[in-house]
């Protein structure tokens, strides 16, 4: 009777983790690969004078999926207890909308700016343009209308991009730093969610830069290059934008250090990753054209 418990436990398609490390187990396993814990038969009880019990623990291997809106409550409220939650049910779906809200916002905000602001291109700026593409004064008209245009377009896309890279970065310093854990545990999918739901801190930045737009008295932007510009105006946000910026990082770093804390990494600290990718993060931080 006990080897037919037995060996139907064997068989079981039940998921077996290490009540030590938490890492799944191989099938019959006595041994944990992970942390080298001896391994009960599934049924067996451990005595305390055994030393630490080395329990076999079950646990369900898909998480229902929490509702987009439960989630967006969670994060900003709790986000200790709602990110993990949220890590633990990784997909693409949620984090999209995360940010193509952002997107909208941020094209919006552009919108007011260039309706405010007359662009011109300096001598220097023209210089750097092909002359074939921009013969005359007339066509150079027509490529202000359509930067002015082009670019809150384009916008709308690019915190999906900026995201979808970070969560690159993420995943390199989580599979350096995070080297205990497993694939699984380190699979794209799952900082694609991270990073996305990070993202909502730029939710406030976009909306808030958007109205400080908005209550500008307009004036004049003139670039010397691509990256060069001076704007000859008095914007609300230049008095604090260096301090809304930290903010927002500082914020996103908030949601990423919990989800990276559940992941279950002995070996790194999550401050580090938060740290390093930080810093990484101010060179694409979304900042006025």
């Amino acid at each position: 009777m006990k080897m037919s418990t037995m060996n139907q436990n064997e068989r079981s398609p039940i998921m077996r983790y290490c009540g030590n490390c938490g890492k799944e187990l191989l099938a019959k396993a006595t041994f944990c690969a992970y942390c080298g814990a001896p391994i009960p038969k599934i049924g067996a009880i451990p005595t305390p004078q055994g030393g630490i019990p080395y329990l076999v623990e079950e646990k369900s291997e898909i998480t229902p999926r929490r509702p987009f809106l439960v989630n967006f409550r969670g994060a900003i409220l709790t986000p200790k207890t709602a990110m993990p939650q949220i890590t633990s049910s990784p997909n693409y779906t949620q984090p999209i909308l995360i940010n193509l809200l952002v997107g909208i916002l941020f094209a919006i905000g552009l919108f007011i700016f260039f309706g405010k602001f007359e662009i011109i291109f300096s001598d220097t700026y023209l210089d750097a343009l092909p002359l074939e593409i921009f013969p005359d004064e007339s066509i150079l008209s027509e490529y202000e209308s359509f930067y002015t245009f082009f670019m809150p377009i384009t916008s709308i896309i690019y915190p999906l991009l900026i995201s979808l890279l970070l969560s690159l970065i993420l995943w390199a310093l989580h599979a350096i730093f995070a080297s205990d854990l497993n694939r699984n545990d380190r699979n794209y999918k799952k900082m694609v969610t991270i990073v996305g739901w990070a993202q909502i801190p730029l939710i406030f930045n976009r909306i808030i830069t958007g109205i400080l737009y908005f209550l500008s008295q307009g004036g004049t932007i003139e670039y010397y290059s691509v990256f060069e510009r001076e704007i000859r105006a008095n914007i609300p946000i230049d008095q604090f934008s260096l301090v809304l910026m930290l903010i927002t990082i500082l914020w996103s770093l908030v949601f990423i250090y919990f989800s990276i804390k559940s992941l279950g990494s002995k070996k790194s600290n999550p401050l580090t990753i938060c740290m390093i990718f930080g810093i990484l993060n101010l060179f694409f931080f979304p900042t006025i054209p």
